[in-house]
């Protein structure tokens, strides 16, 4: 094992409110997986997610969990 190599989850938060196909172009592509079970969704390169939490998983320091939540075109922050 290398001790500078971690792993990431990212686990994503999409408010179907907050997206359209007008202005974030996506693709639910579960049915042409390799991995039946995962619920695929792909989107366009210049989809923004925000960073709500990071933090290491409770059984595994060498693996961490991202939190994040699409944004949209109203977002203040943007």
């Amino acid at each position: 094992k290398n001790p500078d190599v971690v792993g990431v989850i990212f686990i994503m938060t999409i408010d179907q409110s907050k997206i359209s196909t007008s202005n974030t172009p996506f693709a639910m592509i579960d049915e042409h997986s390799a991995i039946p079970s995962e619920q695929e969704i792909l989107f366009t390169m210049h989809t923004v997610f925000r960073v709500v939490e990071m933090k290491q998983t409770a059984k595994n320091n060498r693996l961490w969990e991202v939190q994040l939540a699409i944004t949209d075109d109203n977002d203040p922050q943007l």
